[in-house]
């Protein structure tokens, strides 16, 4: 009888949970939150879908408040590289183009509906390099406040993009979630983090205050105006 094989690269996930705070706690926390500030009708922007799972997750745990979802994404897999994402690419170098590609955004919508039974016409995915078009899209914020603005997009330009956009579009109270403010080896002058000092340290319409870390390379911040 031949030996079962063990996976050349195991998965790292079950290692990083612990004694972090998971994304799913911290979503539970931001939903009482929500409610202790009487935000009752909220919406949630995501950079980077993938295959749908965290807004999955994400549409789960704030069920009875969220009312619109909007998700961009290539869904062709991390994008071309900028000049400005070259000298980083050492650091992480799982992160080249065309990597985390999943599926085709039909596909992606359809599974989300399916495991969420969220009305289709309130999810609106976005196909496409938001680097070059991000600013010709206005996001409603009157009816539904703009709640948690997700990025998890890996490269310094494209969190770049979609930061300046959020600190144009966040309100008193928005919370933002960094999924990859750890990752190039934590470098502060790479990727994420990067890119986060360039737009929030001197933003003169709103400041972040740093709330935790989570999932091992995420972290989380509520946004003020100022």
């Amino acid at each position: 009888m031949s030996q079962r094989k063990l996976p050349i690269s195991p998965s790292y996930n079950p290692t990083i949970h612990g004694d972090l705070v998971s994304r799913v706690n911290l979503l539970r926390f931001i939903r009482e939150w929500a409610r202790a500030h009487e935000i009752s009708r909220f919406s949630l922007v995501e950079f980077g879908v993938l295959n749908g799972e965290s807004l999955i997750e994400m549409t789960r745990q704030l069920r009875g408040g969220i009312e619109h979802i909007v998700g961009f994404d290539t869904f062709s897999g991390i994008p071309a590289h900028k000049v400005s994402d070259l000298q980083d690419h050492a650091n992480m170098p799982a992160f080249a183009a065309g990597s985390y590609a999943g599926s085709d955004l039909e596909t992606v919508k359809s599974y989300i509906l399916a495991c969420t039974d969220f009305p289709s016409t309130n999810l609106e995915l976005i196909e496409g390099d938001f680097r070059d078009s991000l600013n010709e899209f206005e996001l409603e914020t009157t009816v539904n406040f703009p709640l948690i603005f997700h990025v998890d997009v890996d490269l310094y330009s494209s969190s770049h993009v979609a930061l300046e956009w959020i600190a144009k579009n966040a309100e008193d109270g928005s919370w933002l979630l960094l999924d990859d403010y750890w990752c190039y080896r934590g470098h502060p002058r790479m990727g994420q983090r990067k890119a986060f000092d360039e737009v929030f340290l001197k933003n003169s319409r709103i400041e972040a205050t740093p709330y935790t870390n989570y999932k091992g390379f995420g972290r989380a911040f509520i946004l003020n105006l100022k």
